[in-house]
């Protein structure tokens, strides 16, 4: 039985560092340190970009989404294939414009309908999110089976995690420059989560990596 259903999921799902054997289409972010633009994992990989922090802390990374027009090409390219439905898994509408942008990508493409699903999470809990669908495609699922099974995964999941420096989330605006400075000096490693809206929001706040680490495992 011929597979009418293609899957899509974007670069933040981090399908590259999974092992996996399915057909799942890549819309790819761009990620700027400096003056260079690179497409994410093409052309810089996750242990490329971190070896170019260490070695240069005046870097400040910085990342756009794929273009509109790579997203209508990927889906043409799916129909053209013969699929008459494709489902694109995105990163959390609230960290990102992807799934908005999918969705205006896919009101252009004509001969496939197009479904955009907000994992309302990023990383791992997307990736399963991909996998699963593409699984449940290959199995000859609908796509409104597909998409339940896709809401279930999303009900299910939380991501909890710390980081060890708070200059990046200054800089992205989610911390102010007043907090910023006075969590550097107290030492303190915010325990983050990804909330059931898909947004990053702080837990707790802890004085040293290592005991955020821990709390992050008890968790």
């Amino acid at each position: 039985m011929t597979n009418a259903l293609g899957i899509v999921a974007c670069t933040n799902a981090c399908l590259d560092y999974i092992e996996h054997d399915h057909d799942i289409r890549i819309l790819r972010s761009r990620v700027h340190l400096g003056d260079e633009t690179f497409i994410d994992y093409e052309e810089l990989t996750a242990p490329e970009f971190y070896t170019r922090l260490n070695n240069d802390s005046s870097l400040f990374p910085k990342t756009s989404q794929p273009p509109i027009g790579e997203m209508i090409e990927t889906f043409e390219t799916l129909r053209d294939e013969g699929k008459k439905d494709i489902i694109v898994v995105t990163i959390s509408s609230h960290m990102s414009g992807i799934y908005s942008t999918a969705i205006a990508a896919g009101n252009q493409v004509d001969g496939v309908n197009v479904h955009v699903f907000d994992s309302k999470t990023v990383a791992y809990a997307e990736a399963l999110m991909a996998i699963k669908a593409s699984e449940l495609a290959e199995s000859g699922a609908s796509v409104k089976t597909i998409l339940k099974a896709l809401e279930a995964i999303r009900e299910h999941n939380h991501i909890v995690f710390a980081v060890d420096t708070l200059a990046y989330l200054v800089k992205n605006g989610r911390l102010s420059n007043a907090q910023g400075f006075l969590g550097s000096m107290l030492k303190i490693k915010p325990l983050l989560h990804i909330s059931d809206e898909g947004k990053v929001e702080n837990i707790e706040k802890i004085r040293t990596f290592k005991k955020a680490v821990g709390r992050v495992i008890e968790s």
